[in-house]
C-alpha cells in the first residue's frame, strides 16, 4: 500500500485550506472570518518549509529554496504582506498550483 508522507500530507491540508477561500465567492456567502485566514497562513508556511526541506534534501534547489521559500514569505502569519482581496485570490491559486505540481516531481 502506497502511504503519503507527512510533507504530502501538510500539502494536501494547505491546498484545501487555499481552495476554501473561494467558498464565499460561489455561494454568494459573507466574508470569512480572520482568524480562518490566520489558520490558514500557518498551514501554508508549514507545508512551504516542509516541502520546501523535502526538495533540498532530493537536490533540487529551485523549487526547495526560491518557489516554497518565496511561499513561505509571502503567507508569513508573523510579518504579514497586506495586498488587496483580488490579488491575494490569484497569490492563492498560485500557491496551491505550486503545491499540487510538488507531488508530480517528488521523488520517492
Amino acid at each position: 500500500m502506497n502511504t503519503l508522507s507527512i510533507t504530502s500530507w501538510l500539502s494536501i491540508v494547505a491546498i484545501v485550506m487555499l481552495a476554501g477561500v473561494f467558498v464565499p465567492v460561489f455561494t454568494n456567502s459573507g466574508e470569512l472570518p480572520f482568524a480562518y485566514f490566520q489558520l490558514m497562513n500557518w498551514a501554508v508556511v508549514i507545508a512551504a518549509i516542509a516541502r520546501g526541506y523535502e526538495a533540498h534534501k532530493m537536490g533540487n534547489m529551485m523549487i526547495g529554496v526560491l518557489i516554497f521559500g518565496v511561499i513561505a514569505v509571502v503567507f508569513n502569519p508573523i510579518a504579514p504582506i497586506y495586498l488587496r482581496a483580488d490579488i491575494w485570490q490569484m497569490v492563492d491559486v498560485v500557491a496551491a498550483i505550486f503545491f499540487i505540481a510538488s507531488f508530480w516531481f517528488a521523488k520517492k
